[in-house]
C-alpha cells in the first residue's frame, strides 16, 4: 500500500455514520491493544494515512477521505510530525504531548507547571475547544496512548472504567469515532484494565507481533463479521502488505539466517550458548541480541517443529546455559531428540574444556 494524499479540491467530507473502512473497521469507540514496542503506533499512523486520504488499507477499499485528529501523546519531539509530514493540513491535525498540555492549560485556566492534570473530562473538553477554535471537525480521533488521558488518582474497577469510556461516547453522538491505542497485560493476551475497558468499545483490535516484520490483527465488533489477517511491515517505506499464509518468506530474517546456518553444518546441528548462536550465523553482523533471539526461537518453536528442527533450551552446563538444535529429514520422536541433545551436550563440554 503506497499512499499519496489527494489535493484539497479532490477531497470530500465522509459520512459520519458509515464504517471508517467498510468490512474492516466500524465507526464508534475502538480499542486497539498490543504489547509494548510491537508496532501499534506505526500501524495507527498508517491507518490514519489511509483514512485521511481515502486510499485502500490492507486490500480493503476505504471509500471517501475523512478528517483525522491524531494525538501522539508518547512523542515529545518532532519525530511525531516527521511521521506525518505527508498529511494534508486541511484533513489531518496532529498533536504531540506539548501541544496537548498547552490546550489543557487553556481550558483549565490554571498552570500545573510541567505536570498538567489530564483526565477524561479535560480531554473531552479539549476536543470541543479544538473544534471551536480551529473549525476542524474530525471524523476520527486517534489517541496514542489511552493511558495518557486516564485518571489514575483513584481505584479503577468495572463501573469506573465503563464510565470513563462512556465520556467519549458524547463525541460519537456528534459523529466522531475514537480509536484508543492501549497496551496488553505482560502476563496475558488481553488489554490492561478490568473487563469494563473491553465492554464499552464498539470494536476491539488485538494486535500481535509475530516477528519484527510480521503482524497479526483480530478485529471483533457487533457491526460486522470478525476480521483476522496477517501482514508484513516495511518500516523504510511505510508499506503494509497483507499476506495469506505464514510461510518461510514471512519468517523473521534473523530466524531464516539461523536455519540457513544450521543446514550448512555437516551434521545439521548446533550446541552452544544463545550468544554464540546470535553471533555465528551472521558473522557478528546480526540485528538481534542473544535475549531477543531466544525469545524469537521460543515464539517460533511450532514453526521450527513443523520443519523437523528440534530445539532444546536452557540446558545447564557449568555456569552456562546452552541450547541444542538439530535438523532432521523426518519427524523425530521425543526420545530421539533427548538422546541426540545429550550427545551434543557431551560434545560441547569436551570442546569447551
Amino acid at each position: 500500500m503506497t499512499i499519496t494524499l489527494p489535493k484539497h479540491s479532490d477531497l470530500k467530507a465522509g459520512s459520519c455514520c458509515d464504517d471508517l473502512i467498510p468490512g474492516f473497521l466500524p465507526s464508534g469507540i475502538i480499542l486497539l491493544y498490543g504489547s509494548e514496542k510491537s508496532g501499534k503506533s506505526f500501524f495507527a499512523t498508517q491507518l490514519a494515512y489511509a483514512i485521511s486520504s481515502g486510499e485502500s488499507f490492507l486490500e480493503f477499499s476505504n471509500g471517501v477521505p475523512r478528517k483525522v485528529l491524531y494525538f501522539g501523546l508518547d512523542d515529545k519531539d518532532s519525530s511525531l510530525f516527521d511521521r506525518f509530514n505527508q498529511f494534508n493540513e486541511e484533513y489531518c491535525v496532529v498533536y504531540n504531548y506539548r501541544l496537548f498540555t498547552e490546550h489543557l492549560l487553556k481550558i483549565q485556566g490554571n498552570a500545573y507547571r510541567n505536570c498538567p492534570l489530564i483526565t477524561m473530562d479535560s480531554f473531552v473538553n479539549l476536543i470541543k475547544v479544538i473544534i471551536h477554535d480551529t473549525e476542524f471537525r474530525p471524523d476520527l480521533i486517534i489517541i496514542d496512548t489511552f493511558t495518557k488521558i486516564r485518571d489514575y488518582r483513584r481505584e479503577h474497577d468495572y463501573d469506573s472504567e465503563v464510565n470513563e469510556i462512556q465520556k467519549l461516547r458524547s463525541l460519537t453522538t456528534q459523529g466522531i469515532s475514537v480509536l484508543l491505542v492501549s497496551h496488553k497485560r505482560k502476563t496475558a493476551d488481553t488489554y490492561i484494565g478490568s473487563a469494563g475497558t473491553g465492554a464499552e468499545p464498539d470494536a476491539l483490535i488485538n494486535f500481535t507481533s509475530e516477528t519484527n516484520e510480521v503482524k497479526k490483527i483480530n478485529i471483533v465488533s457487533n457491526a460486522m463479521a470478525p476480521v483476522e489477517l496477517a501482514f508484513k511491515v516495511n518500516y523504510e517505506t511505510g508499506v503494509l502488505q497483507r499476506i495469506q499464509s505464514f510461510t518461510e518468506e514471512t519468517i523473521d530474517k534473523d530466524l531464516i539466517s539461523v536455519i540457513t546456518y544450521l543446514f550448512a553444518q555437516p551434521k545439521k546441528q548446533f550446541a552452544g550458548t544463545m550468544q554464540e548462536l546470535a553471533f555465528l550465523p551472521r558473522n557478528g553482523t546480526g540485528n538481534r541480541t542473544a535475549e531477543s533471539l531466544g525469545k524469537l526461537i521460543r515464539k517460533m518453536n511450532d514453526y521450527l517443529a513443523s520443519e523437523n528442527i528440534a530445539v532444546v533450551m536452557n540446558i545447564r552446563v557449568g555456569k552456562k546455559k546452552i541450547l541444542t538444535m538439530k535438523a532432521y529429514d523426518y519427524t523425530p520422536s521425543a526420545d530421539e531428540v533427548r538422546l541426540d541433545s545429550q550427545i551434543m551436550i557431551e560434545e560441547y563440554k569436551a570442546k569447551d574444556r
